[in-house]
């Protein structure tokens, strides 16, 4: 089942919490499956706890995903290439009609599936520089993306790699 990551630069879970009980509730369906948790688990399985708050939570796998997305709670903070991940569970499991239930738990505003589709059709070193950071994804498929009538090759970012990890976003822009 899907579960994301926390946000990059996210702090761990406070494991003195989790004792507690006072963290987050795992969300577990049928079976046993965990659909939303995977980071507390960890957190916990590193610090020998042997009991977690859980709770129950059904439905089909898209009322799954829903919940997943909910307890994450990062609308409009996925990277492009965590929506290209949701964008691909929804084909795995033939739930591209629920794209408009799902896209507004990935952010507030447009299309998440076209902001997926624009992010792979970039070249991989290109990708590398979003991900990082360094490029947001409209430029990024502005200026690099193939089929584009004034594509940039690729080699352009590595020959100005240096100066844009030096630069502010704004800066960049």
């Amino acid at each position: 089942m899907f579960a994301g990551n926390p946000a990059p630069g996210l702090a761990p879970p406070d494991t003195r919490l989790m004792e507690l009980g006072c963290h987050p509730p795992l969300c577990v369906a049928d079976g046993g499956r965990l659909i939303w948790g995977f980071p507390l688990l960890k957190a916990a399985l590193r610090a020998s706890l042997t009991a977690l708050w859980c709770v129950r939570v059904e439905g089909d796998t898209a009322e799954l995903l829903k919940i997943a997305l909910l307890c994450e709670g990062r609308k409009n903070s996925y990277t492009p290439a965590e929506k290209a991940k949701i964008r691909d569970f929804l084909g795995k499991h033939g739930l591209y009609d629920k794209a408009p239930e799902i896209s507004p738990l990935v952010q507030e505003r447009g299309d998440f599936l076209l902001q997926a589709d624009q992010y792979d059709s970039l070249p991989l070193s290109v990708k590398g520089f979003v991900d990082e950071g360094l490029l947001d994804l409209k430029n990024a498929y502005t200026l690099f993306s193939p089929g584009r009538a004034h594509r940039l090759p690729p080699g352009v970012l590595e020959a100005c790699a240096a100066l844009l990890r030096r630069l502010s976003f704004s800066r960049r822009r």
